[in-house]
Order: C-alpha cells, then sequence, then structure tokens
C-alpha cells in the first residue's frame, strides 16, 4: 500500500510540476503584453495573450490525440492552421484518423465507420491538404435524400447530386483556408487536391475580394 501510494504521490508532485510550469509560461506571455502596452490596456493584453497560448497549446495536444496515428511532420502542418487544427479539435471521439494500405495515395472520409483514410504514399505536404479536405466532409457530411412518392428520377438525382457538389465545394474551400493559414504562419505552400488547381483558387480569390 505504501508503494502504491507513493507513486500516485510522486504521479501527483509531477502533476504539480507541469501545472506550475504552465503558470510560469502563461505569466511571461501576460508580462509580454503588460510591457508592450503599459497600464490597464497592457494588462488586459496580457491577459489576452496568455488565454489564447493556452487556448492554442489545449488545441495542438488535442491534434497530437487525434492524428497520433499520422506522421508528426504532418501533425505540426496542421497545427499551422488555426481553422483545421479547431475542426480536428471538434472531431476528437467522434471520427478517427488512419493511415491507408502502404503504397497508396486514395485519401477519402469513409461516412459509415466515421473515418478518415490516408494515402500513405502521398507527399506530407500532400497529406496535410488531403486533410483538410478531407475533414470538411467529415464535419459536413452531405444529406442524402430518399425517393419520396411522387418524386421523378431527375429530380431525386438533382437534389442529391447537388448536395453531393455542395459537399465537394465545401471541402475544397477548406484546403484552400487551410493553404492560405499554414502559408501565413511560415509554413509550405500546400496544394489543393485535384487537378483545377488555378481554378480552386481564382474562386477562393473572387470570395476573399467579395466577388
Amino acid at each position: 500500500v505504501l508503494e502504491e501510494g507513493g507513486r500516485v504521490t510522486y504521479k501527483i508532485a509531477e502533476i504539480m510540476h507541469q501545472a506550475e510550469e504552465d503558470c510560469a509560461s502563461l505569466l511571461q506571455v501576460m508580462a509580454a503584453g503588460a510591457t508592450a502596452a503599459p497600464g490597464a490596456a497592457g494588462l488586459q493584453a496580457g491577459i489576452a495573450a496568455a488565454a489564447s497560448a493556452a487556448s492554442t497549446k489545449l488545441r495542438n495536444q488535442a491534434v497530437d490525440r487525434v492524428l497520433k496515428n499520422i506522421n508528426p511532420k504532418v501533425r505540426e502542418l496542421v497545427k499551422k492552421s488555426p481553422t483545421l487544427a479547431a475542426q480536428i479539435e471538434s472531431l476528437e471521439g467522434k471520427v478517427t484518423f488512419k493511415m491507408g494500405p502502404k503504397g497508396s495515395t486514395k485519401t477519402y472520409f469513409d461516412p459509415e465507420n466515421n473515418q478518415v483514410v490516408i494515402g500513405p504514399a502521398e507527399s506530407l505536404n500532400a497529406q496535410a491538404s488531403s486533410i483538410a479536405h478531407e475533414t470538411a466532409h467529415a464535419k459536413y457530411k452531405a444529406p442524402y435524400h430518399k425517393p419520396t412518392a411522387g418524386m421523378t428520377k431527375s429530380e431525386y438525382i438533382q437534389k442529391n447530386v447537388r448536395e453531393q457538389m455542395l459537399d465537394e465545394g465545401n471541402a475544397q474551400f477548406n484546403a484552400a483556408v487551410v493553404r492560405e493559414e499554414v502559408k501565413k504562419a511560415g509554413g509550405p505552400t500546400l496544394k489543393i487536391p485535384g487537378s483545377q488547381q488555378s481554378k480552386y483558387l481564382s474562386a477562393y480569390n473572387d470570395y476573399k475580394s467579395g466577388k
């Protein structure tokens, strides 16, 4: 019992030590904000910066947990995008991410099993971009319109094709957002999945300019 109690005590001490280090790091961030803008405004800036740093740390830890089966270098690329990292965090416990068969370049979202499968033969940059695309599929999940009495075959096809196109467009838009954020954070220029790169980027830039 004493031995077991000793292990528990040691574990608690480790947790407390980590908490102290975290607090020290947050205080440093707060101090930096206060120095940049003395007075009440500086204190508020410091608190906001500390809260942001804590939120980012928790989000990145979630990314590591959810993408535990994915190459660490890919995880680091994902963390450079606040949008994608937050999406991954929101899927924890709901969707799993795993690598596909060796040599495969096929990446897809499997809605029946709630899992994203990554093609291991893709480059690391391509894997990160594919995760951005497939994560959007995992979050959106296009609704399926069942055939009803009086619905024509054409109507049935049009409704479901429209939903699938919206789903695909949303996934490509997400990949474009992630591409921009990763590049802004000093990462590589990711390629949006698919063969119409220039058209995807043109559409995204039109959206940003309000067209």
